[in-house]
């Protein structure tokens, strides 16, 4: 049978009196000059680091290994605090993935954090009702979150995706 699924069982690390949580708080996050990425680096980190510079935005990477005892590895409260200082926090994706349509859970994670979606991917931007942040041009989707972190209305925005997240 010829069928497209998606099986998410849960897409954050967060329950949804956590995120709750973050709602309350969107508004007094310390945002820094940096973007964090919790997982494995891959070719679109790299750019993402170029694409970064041109800002003097710095890029730090943590996670991505094997090793349990790596001190690159960060807990769930240690996770959520590196993305919730991050001023871009994009859920970037490989092109096999992008062809395939997959959903990383990072999107969920992210905004259930409380920062605004970003992706390269078209199939998540729909999934969202392209209420997020979508390039297939990570330059492009650079300059969209800068010019998306001046807007008025950017806590509003997030809350409502954080929402939608939790419920």
């Amino acid at each position: 049978i010829d069928k497209e699924c998606i099986y998410m069982p849960w897409g954050t690390d967060l329950l949804p009196y956590e995120i709750d949580e973050n709602i309350k708080n969107l508004e007094s996050f310390e945002v820094k000059n940096i973007s964090n990425f919790i997982g494995m680096p891959l070719q679109h980190n790299v750019d993402l680091k170029d694409a970064l510079k041109k800002y003097n935005i710095e890029y730090e990477c943590y996670g991505g290994t094997f090793n349990k005892n790596s001190e690159r590895n960060k807990s769930i409260e240690d996770n959520m605090k590196l993305i919730q200082e991050s001023i871009i926090a994009p859920a970037l994706q490989t092109q096999w993935q992008k062809d395939n349509h997959y959903i990383p859970c990072r999107i969920f994670k992210n905004i259930s954090y409380g920062k605004m979606g970003v992706t390269n991917s078209e199939t998540v931007y729909n999934l969202f009702n392209k209420k997020i942040i979508y390039s297939d041009n990570i330059e492009e989707i650079v300059d969209k979150s800068l010019e998306f972190d001046k807007r008025d209305d950017k806590f509003s925005i997030i809350k409502e995706l954080m929402i939608e997240v939790r419920d």
